[in-house]
């Protein structure tokens, strides 16, 4: 219940926890709903023959996200060969990601589960796609399965970190990152974030100072402290402009369940 207070405080002065994971927050869905979306979402990543994608999830509820934020974590789904429960390797898309650790340390962890896992905690039955073109999908799959991937890691989290920079770090953060590596080819942050600030455009987050002033003395994963002027962060839609606008997505869409029928559709992305 604590996350979730806080969670609407930040929700409150429009900063919410905009990137990452809420602990305390319960999963609205049964495990049949859940099923249905995440092995829907694999079916439609296949029909694409996506080998990455890039997906979002709902896990907070909607109503206390800041306005122009619809998805509040973002990670890879990467289709590979697999390790089932009962030990067979099997070819499916598992899911890399950032984590933030319990109880708001402000100190995250880089993880790989699979989508019923990473949509379990979904506060609704949708997830964001963006299907990356063919050159960017091989380049992820380079730098997801080298030591970039970790090297580019920063685990000082922040909900609301500055991209342009490396002070801190959140999930959609490193997901934009991980793109930029993948994009120059390259492991060195300084070149990666010189890039990141000539060619990205964060999603700007209205923020209540005292309200934030408040949220940062409770809270170690919000901080103000790496950014200079207004607030701006990464969100997955943002990803998703700066993408199309530079001809490197296929497609960006949502994909959606109807929680009484478990019927499921792709749907236009409002950017």
């Amino acid at each position: 219940m604590r996350n979730l207070i806080f969670a609407v405080l930040l929700a409150c002065c429009s900063t919410g926890a905009v990137a990452g994971n809420a602990p305390d927050i319960q999963a609205v869905f049964n495990f049949k709903q859940l099923a249905a979306l995440s092995k829907g979402l694999e079916r439609v990543l296949a029909s694409r023959r996506a080998t990455v994608a890039l997906i979002g999830r709902v896990s907070l509820p909607p109503e206390i996200l800041p306005p122009g934020v619809q998805f509040s974590h973002a990670g890879f789904a990467v289709y590979s060969t697999i390790r089932t429960s009962d030990g067979r390797l099997v070819p499916g898309y598992a899911v890399y990601n950032l984590y933030q650790k319990d109880l708001h340390t402000g100190i995250s962890y880089l993880a790989q589960d699979y989508p019923i896992d990473y949509l379990a905690s979904a506060q609704v039955l949708k997830a964001g796609v963006i299907i990356p073109n063919e050159k960017l999908q091989r380049a992820l799959t380079r730098t997801i399965f080298s030591d970039a991937y970790t090297k580019l890691h920063n685990t000082r989290y922040s909900a609301i970190s500055n991209p342009f920079n490396s002070q801190f770090q959140n999930c959609t953060e490193f997901v934009l990152d991980v793109v930029f590596a993948s994009i120059y080819g390259t492991d060195d942050t300084r070149r990666i974030k010189t890039n990141i600030a000539a060619y990205f455009e964060p999603q700007p987050i209205r923020v209540d100072a005292l309200k934030l002033a408040l949220a940062s003395m409770l809270m170690p994963d919000v901080t103000t402290e790496d950014h200079a002027g207004p607030i701006a962060t990464t969100t997955f839609t943002s990803i998703a402009r700066f993408l199309l606008q530079y001809g490197m997505a296929d497609e960006v869409f949502s994909f959606t369940v109807d929680p009484t029928t478990l019927y499921g559709e792709t749907v236009e992305l409002e950017l």
